[in-house]
């Protein structure tokens, strides 16, 4: 959440530009579009990756009336719609536990990517600080599991992936956040959310 103060500016006619940008960031095409409307600016990102995957931001500014900020005496509490790039390390389930541990974290910084044996021990089970991965929690990691992540936080065909890249594991955690509709990504992830995940990228595989 940030926090940003707003004087007040008086206009007697309605005043309304509007701007487009397109950039291509690591493969996706990021298309902004930012309007400025009666005091108000409104920036729309919408980012689409190279696996079909459209993710689209919001965020307002500005004196006025705006259904996403909250006005305390000219101050705007908006949020920006995403997490910030570091703090996905900070993530914690909703007994204040971290769900991505200091293995997890070096691993990422040191090699930028994640595989298989990584994650589990010699015995094939989920090492504590890779925990996230284990959605169901019965300390295994499953291949719809594993892939999730692969894909950056998509469920997909293509089992062909053998790592996670240090992006697609950053967007996997940013969807899990806010996996439950009507939620906030606010660094928690609850136990329900993995499970409800986990459910649903299961789902297909109990028709087989």
């Amino acid at each position: 959440m940030r926090v940003e103060n707003y004087g007040i500016e008086a206009t007697d006619k309605p005043e309304k530009k509007k701007k487009s940008s397109v950039k291509k960031k690591n493969g996706a095409v990021v298309t902004t579009t930012v309007t400025k409307e009666n005091g108000i600016t409104t920036e729309i990102t919408e980012t689409t990756y190279p696996d079909g995957r459209i993710v689209t931001k919001k965020k307002s500014s500005g004196c006025g009336v705006h259904n996403i900020g909250v006005i305390h005496l000219g101050t705007f509490n908006l949020d920006d719609g995403k997490v910030e790039a570091g703090s996905i390390f900070s993530v914690k389930d909703e007994n204040a536990e971290p769900l991505i541990g200091d293995e997890l974290k070096s691993n990422i910084d040191k090699n930028g990517q994640i595989t298989i044996n990584d994650i589990v021990d010699s015995d094939g089970k989920v090492k504590p600080d890779y925990r996230i991965f284990d959605l169901n929690g019965d300390g295994r990691l499953a291949d719809n599991e594993f892939d999730w992540f692969a894909h950056g936080g998509a469920a997909s065909f293509d089992k062909s992936a053998t790592s996670i890249s240090a992006d697609n594991f950053k967007h996997s955690v940013e969807a899990l956040d806010t996996l439950e509709v009507g939620s906030k990504p606010d660094g928690i992830i609850t136990n329900q959310e993995r499970v409800l995940l986990h459910s649903m990228l299961d789902a297909p595989e109990k028709f087989y």
